[in-house]
């Protein structure tokens, strides 16, 4: 499923996984266009990604606000195939580089 490695360990590898976390997202929302927490991920990845573009880096506000962790906990289903399974690490792996913004080059909580 996600082509980049995980977890994230550089803005280049960031930048790719998000790129492929909105697609995902994007064929979520085309086969459920009404469900809420599709949308709020998708609009999540927005920002970040208008918030990372041309090598911005995200204020401390900004990064506190994302929330698709617990929008996959809470909202999505627990036990996921392995193909949604795959899908909600990569949402994750974004979020949590996201929100901790590491050095480049090296992943978060190391």
């Amino acid at each position: 499923m996600a082509s980049v490695p995980l977890p994230i360990r550089s803005r280049k590898d960031f930048q790719a996984a998000l790129a492929e976390a909105i697609g995902v997202v994007a064929e979520l929302v085309r086969a459920a266009p009404r469900f809420e927490p599709y949308l709020e991920i998708e609009m999540q990845l927005d920002a970040m990604r208008r918030w990372t573009a041309d090598g911005r880096e995200p204020l401390p506000d900004e990064r506190k606000s994302v929330t698709i962790g617990l929008v996959i906990i809470r909202e999505l289903d627990p036990q996921p195939d392995a193909e949604t399974y795959e899908k909600h690490e990569l949402l994750r792996a974004c979020h949590h580089y996201f929100r901790q913004w590491p050095p480049d080059g090296r992943p978060p909580y190391e």
